[in-house]
């Protein structure tokens, strides 16, 4: 009698390769998914650092500003402690677009800058705080083509998804 050696169905072999294969498709899927969440939460930290960095570079420019118009120095309103040197900017004074931008200092290091405090502005009730520290430093105050010229950076450090990053913005500003 001759047997039928025609196997239906899988080996174990084949079963354990189908199995193999399936398992790393789906851990590189899963790899794939967490590195695009990953740059998406840091892209809109990213954002949200523009932002931050816009805001004090405009209020800074209409502080300049509102100065022109009141007939004072230019620069009036910065805190002689942000020369050269890190200061905090976290609340503002005024309404609406007056609001004029309260310094505090950091001294030579933005390492001791304490983080923005969003609690009255979010109604945050848990009180977390930010994971956003940002800081002005107005540097290299100099005399050009018949008025001054101020470089303002502002830096921007937070924490997000297990690391720190940070930005630097520089704008100047001339005297008009």
């Amino acid at each position: 009698m001759k047997g039928n050696n025609k196997q239906k169905g899988f080996t174990l072999i084949e079963a354990m390769v189908a199995i193999l294969l399936l398992s790393m498709f789906l851990s590189v899927s899963y790899k794939v998914a967490q590195d695009a969440f990953r740059a998406s939460f840091i892209a809109g930290d990213r954002v949200t650092a523009f932002f931050l960095a816009q805001e004090i570079i405009e209020n800074v420019k209409t502080l300049r500003a509102t100065n022109r118009q009141n007939g004072d120095y230019w620069l009036d309103g910065f805190d002689i402690q942000c020369y050269n040197k890190w200061c905090a900017v976290d609340k503002f004074s005024g309404s609406g677009l007056r609001d004029v931008p309260q310094f505090q200092s950091c001294g030579s290091s933005f390492d001791s800058c304490s983080p923005l405090d969003f609690s009255d502005v979010y109604d945050d009730t848990k009180n977390n705080g930010s994971s956003f520290k940002r800081a002005i430093r107005l540097e290299d105050v100099r005399d050009i083509d018949g008025g001054q010229e101020a470089e303002v950076r502002v830096r921007i450090e937070w924490q997000s998804v297990g690391d720190t990053f940070s930005v630097d913005f520089i704008d100047y500003l001339y005297e008009w």
